[in-house]
């Protein structure tokens, strides 16, 4: 199997712009969960988020490139910037048909989505927001890193919940292991908006924390989720061809899997269409919707990653098996 060698690395978090800001965060053991003030969370049962302050898309690209993105693709494209940055690749050189850009989200631009579809409700279609829908799409932001690095090479969003992202890590693999590209492109990519959080709220999936401005924030153990926003973009490449040009190695990519967590159908038909410490509610069986080319029900699946990781300042190497569960639909 090809060893992929992680050789770059972009960050747009709560912790910081950055992923120097990123990793004094994490050494400091410092929390990114903070007050929400940008809507207001009074009708909700939290006011508490992973928001990102103090992010400026001007320190990484011009306002003529920036000025039609969605806050998700400007967060995206700046972590690719520095990811591209901190790799040292000059893309000047090489083919770019032979560089992937991969990513993952679970809904994109949220806050687009729903200012085009308050338009096209309130004026009918004549007056829908034309410019607001091209980052309606989960895609935007991959195509706006494309875009701006002008990477011509395979381009594809993952849509898996909470493994968004791990899933376009497998991808970006097999995409490195086939010999398809030299180089891959790899992140991850959310933002917080009002009608995402409001759906969270309405099912009950939120951690109902309200605090006051400077208050501890103190998360309730099992009692529903802290969303959070942000950006983070890996260069992946072939060891040998990393070695070759002196690169710096963060860490190595040993293998990536999925496998569904559930038993086959007949067996859930068996035990009431339910799964024992996942769901009360009764599973129907998946159909296919041929008009949609969508499957009716989601099941889960995990994803197992072995991740090597060499700290250059300690020069430590450790080996993190990481075991991610989610939804496939």
């Amino acid at each position: 199997m090809t060893s992929i060698s992680i050789t770059g690395i972009g960050v747009i978090s709560s912790l910081g712009i950055g992923r120097e800001a990123f990793w004094e965060g994490c050494l400091a053991a410092r929390s990114g969960v903070k007050q929400i003030t940008t809507f207001d969370t009074e009708p909700y049962s939290s006011n508490v988020a992973a928001c990102v302050v103090d992010f400026t898309p001007a320190g990484f690209m011009s306002p003529m490139t920036y000025r039609r993105m969605s806050r998700i693709s400007r967060m995206a494209v700046a972590a690719s910037i520095e990811a591209v940055d901190d790799s040292g690749l000059c893309l000047d050189r090489m083919n770019r048909e032979r560089v992937a850009v991969v990513m993952g989200t679970s809904y994109g631009s949220s806050s687009h989505v729903d200012g085009f579809y308050r338009s096209l409700l309130a004026d009918g279609p004549r007056g829908a927001q034309p410019l607001l829908f091209p980052e309606t799409v989960p895609n935007a932001p991959a195509s706006h890193i494309s875009i701006y690095h002008k990477i011509q090479g395979p381009n594809a969003t993952l849509c898996q919940n909470e493994i968004s992202a791990e899933t376009g890590m497998a991808y970006a693999r097999s995409l490195l292991d086939g010999n398809v590209v030299d180089v891959v492109l790899l992140g991850g990519a959310e933002e917080l908006s009002e009608i995402l959080f409001g759906c969270y709220d309405a099912v009950g999936g939120l951690n109902k924390i309200r605090v006051n401005k400077g208050e501890d924030i103190q998360p309730k153990p099992g009692g529903g989720l802290i969303l959070g926003e942000g950006a983070a973009v890996l260069i992946m490449e072939r060891s040998e061809s990393a070695r070759q040009r002196g690169a710096k190695i963060y860490g190595s990519l040993r293998q990536a899997s999925l496998r569904e967590t559930f038993p086959p159908w007949a067996t859930m038909q068996k035990m009431g269409g339910r799964w024992p410490g996942l769901s009360s509610v009764p599973w129907k069986k998946p159909e296919f919707n041929r008009s949609t080319s969508t499957m009716s029900a989601c099941r889960p699946i995990t994803l197992k990653i072995w991740i090597s990781w060499s700290l250059n300042k300690s020069k430590a190497v450790f080996s993190v098996p990481t075991e991610i569960c989610g939804y496939h639909r």
